[in-house]
């Protein structure tokens, strides 16, 4: 009984864990470029006033 009970929770888990991986290589697989991205910041001219930053960070609680 025991090991019906470990089949009828493992193949689900396995099959699902299989799709999601198919799935994954199809996707990547089909993209012909390198650059990848879900979203993308740019950063080269950031800059942060630490006055600011500690305005914002004073609004959070300190743990």
């Amino acid at each position: 009984m025991a090991t019906g009970r470990v089949f009828c929770v493992a193949l689900p888990f396995i099959l699902s864990t299989g799709s999601l991986v198919l799935l994954l290589a199809a996707c990547f697989g089909s993209v012909t470029h390198k650059d990848v991205y879900i979203f993308r910041i740019d950063t080269t001219e950031l800059t942060i006033n630490l006055d600011e930053f500690n305005v914002v960070s004073a609004q959070y609680p300190k743990y």
